[in-house]
């Protein structure tokens, strides 16, 4: 009679519990899979920006820096070391042929912006115009000359088609 019980007990035990069965089970062949990533196989995986051997470039523009290739470094890194901040790039392009605006995204230094580095500029030149273009009519002269700032390339403290014509003076034909 007590085997009798243990079996429907079990029994009914398996019909609501069907996992039972599996807790009892050999927990020697439990196996895991560990996953690590290694840098070097031409292969971009967890915890790497890059590879190496694939030979990709970024520009420093991606990580919010002024124009300039870079490259992925042994530790499958982008080499962001080597990008400078906007403003420092202004300071040293003082003797630039190039408006002010404009020397940050003149990454060869040849005075002229290639078509390359024309469309990133462009980009944001339209926003800033943009900006200045939708300034309510009641704002104060100095918050014109603010907002004119990001988008006046020939200092007349407004953004017009005139600083958009500059702009394409400067574009390299080559």
């Amino acid at each position: 009679m007590k085997i009798l019980g243990k079996i429907i007990a079990t029994i009914s035990l398996l019909s609501v519990f069907p996992t039972l069965v599996l807790a009892s089970n050999d927990f020697s062949r439990i196996g895991a899979t560990v996953k690590i990533s290694v840098c070097g196989n031409n292969i971009v995986e967890a915890n790497e920006d890059c590879e190496k051997g694939l030979g990709i470039q970024y520009d420093c523009r991606n990580f919010g820096y002024a124009p300039k290739l870079i490259n992925c470094d042994i530790s499958c890194a982008y080499d962001i070391l080597s990008c400078k901040n906007i403003e420092e790039i202004k300071e040293e392009n003082t003797e630039s042929k190039l408006p002010k605006l404009m020397i940050v995204w003149d990454s060869n230094n040849d005075g002229k912006l290639a078509f390359e580095e024309l469309t990133s500029f462009l980009v944001k030149w339209v926003d800033n115009w943009k900006s200045f273009v939708i300034l309510p009519s009641g704002n104060s002269e100095s918050e014109r000359e603010t907002v004119a700032q990001e988008c006046d390339i020939n200092s007349d403290k407004t953004c017009n088609v005139t600083d958009f014509s500059i702009i394409l003076y400067y574009l390299s034909n080559d």
